[in-house]
C-alpha cells in the first residue's frame, strides 16, 4: 500500500491536552469522511507526538514534520507562527 503526507492546523492558543482533543476529534471525522482504512488522512495516524521546537515557515515546519515521521506512526505537532502544524506519513 501506499503512503500520502497530510497535515493540518490548529489554533496556537491551546495548549497540549486540548490539541490532542482536538486532533482526536479531527481523526473522528476523517474516518467518518474517508473511511476507517487506507485513507491517506490523519486517521491513519496512531496517535500524536507533540514537539517542543517552534518554527516561523511553513515550509521548513512541514519538512521537519515528514523528516521526523513514518508511516504507521503518530502524527507530529509542532508550533509555527500562531498555530499548532499537525502532519504525518499516511497510509493510502
Amino acid at each position: 500500500m501506499g503512503a500520502e503526507v497530510s497535515f493540518t492546523s490548529f489554533d496556537g492558543k491551546l495548549s497540549v491536552e486540548e490539541l490532542r482533543k482536538e486532533f482526536y476529534k479531527y481523526q473522528e471525522q476523517c474516518a467518518y469522511e474517508s473511511g476507517h482504512s487506507y485513507s491517506g488522512q490523519l486517521n491513519m495516524c496512531n496517535g500524536l507526538k507533540v514537539s517542543d521546537v517552534k518554527f516561523d515557515d511553513d515550509t521548513k515546519a512541514k519538512q521537519y514534520i515528514i523528516d521526523h515521521t513514518s508511516k504507521w506512526e503518530n502524527a507530529l505537532a509542532v508550533k509555527c507562527n500562531n498555530k499548532w502544524l499537525v502532519g504525518g506519513i499516511c497510509s493510502s
